[in-house]
């Protein structure tokens, strides 16, 4: 979908020099509730604003996509695996948020 690429451009490589600035967002609606993924994001290189927008506007749609479908969904909930600044060893002073461990399946 546009709106979701919208979500991860504006993101982009979600660039972080601390732990600190690595947060995670919940992005759309399961059928039985519940974001259907997370994303990490830095809010050091990340405008807070517009990515809270972008992630209501795709929830709200996602809502309408579900009542007019009637999807279902697995009602399994998704846990918020959370975020660290992930460094590389080539450049040690400048990393990017990378979901936890529990988040790396789900957010494709």
């Amino acid at each position: 979908m546009q709106l979701l690429q919208q979500i991860r451009d504006n993101i982009a490589k979600a660039a972080c020099d601390d732990q600190q600035q690595c947060k995670t967002i919940g992005i759309g609606l399961k059928a039985c509730g519940g974001p259907e993924l997370y994303l990490a994001w830095s809010n050091l290189a990340t405008n807070a604003e517009l990515l809270n927008s972008l992630s209501q506007r795709y929830r709200s749609l996602r809502e309408a996509q579900i009542k007019a479908s009637g999807e279902i969904s697995n009602c399994m909930a998704i846990k918020d695996p959370g975020a660290y600044c992930q460094f590389p060893a080539e450049k040690p002073t400048m990393g990017t948020c990378q979901l936890g461990l529990e988040g790396v399946n789900i957010a494709k």
